[in-house]
């Protein structure tokens, strides 16, 4: 494996646990929030909102799409 494929890795990887780690962050988020709906009082809707949602799936393509770009960046200067 030469080095330009070793650094594509090493960078893939790091973006990869990235993702995981802001995905993990926010199912915690989600999870806590979950956990103070059922101890208080008056529960509110279970069901997150869409606008939650839609923020969440915008922040995934944009990650994506970057790496992607960056991907191709990695390519076209190989």
């Amino acid at each position: 494996m030469n080095e330009h494929q070793s650094n594509f890795r090493r960078f893939a990887a790091k973006a990869f646990e990235q993702s995981l780690e802001q995905l993990h962050h926010l199912l915690g988020s989600e999870e806590a929030e979950a956990e103070e709906t059922e101890v208080s009082a008056e529960p509110e809707s279970e069901t997150p909102s869409p606008e939650f949602e839609e923020d969440v799936w915008e922040d995934a393509v944009a990650d994506i799409e970057q790496y992607l770009q960056q991907n191709e960046d990695l390519e076209d200067n190989a």
